[in-house]
Formats: structure tokens, C-alpha cells, sequence
């Protein structure tokens, strides 16, 4: 599973996103995947300028983020946390491998 971008432009990408908006994801995401995760998932999200460098925590829109970096944020934090928890259900209780494309496959999972 990959997420990737439009291939026709939406307008609400370009508008601004509120500083404090953008800040409180970034501290939500460091809580739940830790700072080394996430600075894995926004080098992979193009978004490698904020890391140890969050935008202030004012509800106005200065830094320049729009609601493209917020949607790319959310892409790659999806991105990681399924790659992350594909790799966790292999090595878990000494079932098979089975990445999410080969569940829709009968038995495919169960092959060894």
C-alpha cells in the first residue's frame, strides 16, 4: 500500500495552513512514533526542513505550510505505520509472513 499524489491538482492544496495546526500534528505523531520515527517519515514526506524545527504554536498562517505539507505529513505517517506494523505481524507469534496485498488471495498467506 502506498499513498501518492493526484495526478489532478486540488486547489485546497495550495491554502495555507494555520502554524499551530501543522505544529500540534507533528507533536502528536512524535508521541505516538517517537522522534527518530518521525523524522524517518517526514525526510520520506519531503518535509525534511521541519524536523527539530516545528512551526510556532500561533494560530496564523507565517511559516509558509500549506495544506499539501499537512496532507503529506498524513500520507507518510500512514505509510510508515503500515510498513511498521506489516514488519511486526511477521516476526509475532511465528505465523507466516503475509503482507496485506496477499490477503485478498486465497491460502496465499498460508504458504511456506
Amino acid at each position: 500500500m502506498e499513498i501518492r499524489d493526484r495526478s489532478d491538482h486540488d486547489p485546497v492544496a495550495d491554502l495555507l495552513l494555520v502554524d499551530a495546526y501543522m505544529r500540534w500534528a507533528l507533536l502528536a505523531a512524535e508521541e505516538v512514533i517517537g522522534r527518530n520515527g518521525l523524522a524517518v517519515v517526514l525526510r520520506q514526506a519531503g518535509l525534511s526542513h521541519l524536523i527539530g524545527n516545528y512551526p510556532p504554536e500561533q494560530l496564523k498562517a507565517t511559516t509558509g505550510l500549506t495544506f499539501y505539507h499537512y496532507a503529506s505529513l498524513n500520507a507518510g505517517l500512514i505509510n510508515f505505520l503500515v510498513v511498521r506494523r506489516v514488519v511486526w505481524r511477521c516476526g509475532s507469534g511465528g505465523r507466516p509472513c503475509v503482507w496485506p496485498s496477499q490477503t485478498r488471495v486465497p491460502y496465499l498467506g498460508r504458504l511456506r
